[in-house]
């Protein structure tokens, strides 16, 4: 597993800082849940989510450290400091995939934070082995479609409004 925290900075000039969630977190995700507007919450569900499940909010808090990872990303520059985006993966348990998901707060999409998680977990899957990084994402997810081809991620038709996406693990992101 990679050291954390993580430091970087977005294009905005904007500090942020990377860790794995923590037990305490569970509070923080719930207010962050709800600053999401609607469509975000769908457009990551591929439905109408209005709040967490104890299931949810659990496996991010609690991952399976052998199969899963959960990352929060958190503004340094607000006291108190924020969480703005989560980053996770599960694997399959033939070691062959892993599915992945991503949420950040609509007021900090669009300034790189997609890719720079993105890259954090895919770098964590090639220490772990696990050769593919797949995902769903809605057709009408622009934003999330188009950071995933700059990831030469390979696109195909899963449902009617949702695609498929995989990514092929490598050493460098």
């Amino acid at each position: 597993m990679q050291k954390y925290p993580i430091y970087f900075t977005l294009k905005s000039g904007l500090k942020v800082l990377v860790r794995p969630f923590q037990l305490d977190d569970m509070d923080a995700i719930k207010q962050g849940f709800q600053k999401l507007t609607p469509l975000s919450r769908y457009y990551r569900f591929l439905s109408p989510v209005r709040a967490l499940s104890k299931k949810q909010l659990s496996d991010l808090v609690n991952p399976d450290s052998d199969h899963s990872l959960a990352l929060c990303v958190l503004d340094t520059s607000i006291n108190p400091v924020v969480g703005i985006a989560v980053g996770r993966f599960v694997i399959n348990k033939a070691m062959s995939e892993a599915e992945f998901a991503l949420t950040i707060l609509d007021e900090y999409q669009n300034l790189g934070l997609g890719s720079q998680l993105l890259g954090l977990l895919l770098q964590e899957l090639f220490i772990r082995g696990v050769p593919k990084l797949v995902g769903y994402v809605h057709e009408e997810n622009k934003l999330m479609l188009c950071m995933l081809k700059r990831f030469k991620a390979k696109t195909v038709e899963h449902s009617a409004s949702v695609i498929r996406a995989e990514i092929m693990v490598q050493d460098k992101y």
